[in-house]
């Protein structure tokens, strides 16, 4: 038995002289450099590009995707005129279109439901044709009306022409509601003194305007802003004869502060609204606006007005008119009982029929006269 190690040594000798023979079969022979000579470069003919037919490559294209166009087509394409420009036309301008009032709607306002939440406000409202009486809420329809608010007095419809209708639970309310019985004399409400000082009649206030959202309509309050933030309430557009005249607001106003609380936000205005609800006579509402860009304050006092007061509010000019008319229908009616006073023979006639037909005598003649 051989030794581990001389097998070993036998296979790396064995391989040791099989690469050797390999490298001595190989073995290539190598050529001896030589020198070699550079030739002197010859320049390229330049070819005029302008003799080149390009036409040659898209007419015998090999894809046969080209198609010749006679030349007729392209005369025939000169020939063709521009069409003229348009002629101006001049826009006719819409006709206004006519208002259109719609008929009242044929219903009675029997009752009003008013809770502290504005959403759980309720209508009845009976249908004068079939008389059946129904509740209503804000939003709800009737026929083309839509009920948009209700007040403790009044509910207003909004019809499809655009225009609004009003029901009233009382005539009184609707003599005594200034944004739409067209109340022009204010002299009992308020009592001008200057520009900026203005006495207030509570109770007569309260009397015409009652609610927050009345008042809101009749002077046309929206909110004012400067540079996207609220400064105030901007007062609309205010007539001669109307509440915001009386109180002495002039169209454009913004309502800064009342009693030196902004009304900027809505927790403001409530604030301001309970200050002015707990107000007594004699206390004083301090009103700053802003008119033309330039800061101004108006004053108000509550006090009732006494009788003097409210005979001085009367014109004088129109006290003589009603006095004057007065004594033109008293002159009326007497010339009236002259003609038809009863003469002797009248009133022998009617006492004759009397006795035909009752077959007694009148009491006396002045029940002959009122027969």
């Amino acid at each position: 038995m051989k030794h581990p190690l001389w097998i070993l040594n036998s296979a790396i000798a064995s391989l040791l002289l099989c690469t050797f023979l390999f490298i001595i079969l190989s073995r290539q022979n190598i050529k001896k450099p030589f020198a070699i000579n550079p030739e002197l470069s010859t320049d390229r003919i330049k070819r005029d590009e302008t003799k080149i037919n390009i036409s040659k490559i898209y007419e015998n294209d090999i894809f046969e995707t080209y198609q010749k166009k006679p030349d007729q087509l392209f005369e025939a394409a000169r020939e063709i005129p521009l069409p003229p420009p348009p002629r101006p036309t001049t826009t006719k301008i819409p006709e206004i279109p006519k208002i259109e009032f719609l008929d009242p709607l044929n219903i009675t306002l029997k009752g009003i439901i008013i809770s502290n939440n504005d959403n759980k406000n309720r209508a009845i409202i009976q249908d004068n044709d079939t008389k059946r009486e129904t509740s209503y809420k804000v939003g709800n329809m009737i026929t083309d009306a839509q009920l948009i608010r209700i007040f403790n007095n009044k509910v207003i419809f909004l019809r499809s022409n655009g225009q609004q209708e009003v029901l009233y639970l009382r005539e009184k309310d609707a003599l005594l509601d200034p944004t739409y019985a067209g109340l022009n004399n204010w002299s009992h409400i308020a009592k001008h003194i200057d520009n900026y000082y203005h006495i207030i009649n509570p109770i007569a206030f309260t009397d015409h305007i009652n609610s927050v959202a009345q008042f809101i309509d009749a002077l046309d309050i929206t909110t004012a802003y400067q540079n996207g933030k609220s400064i105030g309430c901007r007062v609309g557009i205010v007539k001669q004869d109307s509440l915001g005249a009386a109180l002495g607001f002039n169209t454009g106003d913004i309502i800064l502060s009342i009693d030196n609380i902004p009304a900027t936000d809505i927790n403001n205005r409530f604030l301001i609204y309970k200050n002015i609800i707990a107000k007594k006579p004699n206390d004083t509402i301090v009103v700053k606006i802003l008119r033309d860009h330039q800061s101004a304050t108006l004053v108000y006092t509550l006090e009732e007005f006494s009788i003097l007061d409210k005979l001085e509010a009367i014109n004088p000019a129109q006290e003589l008119e009603n006095e004057q008319s007065m004594k033109e229908k008293q002159l009326k009616a007497l010339e009236q009982k002259k003609i038809l006073a009863p003469t002797t023979n009248d009133l022998k006639k009617r006492e004759r029929q009397n006795m035909l037909s009752r077959g007694k005598m009148p009491v006396n003649h002045k029940t002959v006269q009122t027969v």
